[in-house]
């Protein structure tokens, strides 16, 4: 298949994980979705692991992927707070603002400019989330630019975005040596126990999980799904393009959390996301 079908379906498992958290999930802590969200597909990837690992593992793989284990679950961390905190149309969208903040670290750190291209993408970014917010137009027409900043859950989801700007190439540059599947196990078995070891060394949360709860498997199902995809979507294509399609799962999410959840203002937060993943497109195409 082309990696456009594995990037759509991995934007679709990210964003059923998300909806299947947000419903079943709302009386566990931050902590225990955490500990559910990275240790559970353990159960699955740790056989894959050794079943697909090659002949040999370049000592440098490792160099790569321990960091960004460690950054990913500081993100998810920060995005699981992000979306429990709030509705998933006023949350997620902010997900996309990853490859703005790539844009603007670009420069400083490793001298790439902003072309005409990327300067639209990010201002159609920005329009998106200023339509997000529209509604408090009527205070002043700044207080839809500065609302981000007032929400708890926005300032959450854009500090994940900021830490998955990172993850997001520090996982993909073993690609070049690895195969896809094996990588994306090894991965987010990494951030398994990176999680376990910071968060829950004597598996008290753990065991407190709702393990009865077809939610909590639904949800680790999907994120199965979302973790196999990543990486074989990646494979011949550069990492912004396969970003951009997968920051799709954010239109999902908002119209889970009208058919789902209940979350009002379908139309007008709809319109925001489609903003804001072609500002992505955009930004991935520059």
């Amino acid at each position: 298949m082309s990696w456009l079908v594995w990037a759509l379906l991995c934007a679709f498992g990210m964003a059923m994980a998300d909806a299947s958290t947000k419903r079943g999930l709302r009386e566990l802590t931050a902590r225990q979705l955490s500990l559910a969200r990275c240790c559970l597909p353990l159960v699955f990837l740790i056989p894959l692991m050794v079943a697909t690992w090659p002949a040999e593992v370049p000592a440098v793989t490792w160099a790569w992927l321990v960091p960004s284990a460690i950054l990913e679950v500081i993100a998810v961390g920060f995005y699981l707070q992000s979306i429990q905190g709030a509705d998933l149309s006023q949350s997620l969208p902010y997900h996309a603002f990853t490859p703005v903040l790539v844009a603007g670290i670009g420069g400083p750190i490793l001298g790439e400019s902003v072309t005409g291209l990327g300067l639209a993408g990010i201002l159609l970014v920005f329009g998106g989330a200023w339509l997000l917010n529209i509604g408090e137009f009527r205070d002043g027409w700044h207080r839809p630019l500065t609302a981000p900043l007032r929400q708890r859950s926005a300032r959450l989801m854009l500090t994940a975005a900021s830490i998955y700007a990172f993850t997001g190439v520090f996982s993909r540059a073993p690609l070049a040596h690895l195969p896809p599947v094996f990588l994306g196990a090894l991965y987010f078995s990494l951030v398994g126990v990176t999680a376990w070891l910071a968060l829950d060394r004597r598996g008290q949360e753990l065991r407190r999980l709702p393990w009865r709860n077809g939610w909590l498997w639904a949800s680790t199902g999907w994120m199965g799904l979302m973790i196999l995809t990543h990486f074989v979507a990646l494979v011949g294509v550069e990492t912004a393009y396969m970003l951009a399609v997968k920051r799709t799962s954010l239109l999902w999410g908002i119209v889970l959390g009208a058919l789902w959840l209940g979350e009002p203002n379908l139309r007008r937060n709809l319109l925001a996301g489609v903003v804001m993943v072609a500002g992505v497109g955009l930004i991935a195409l520059a």
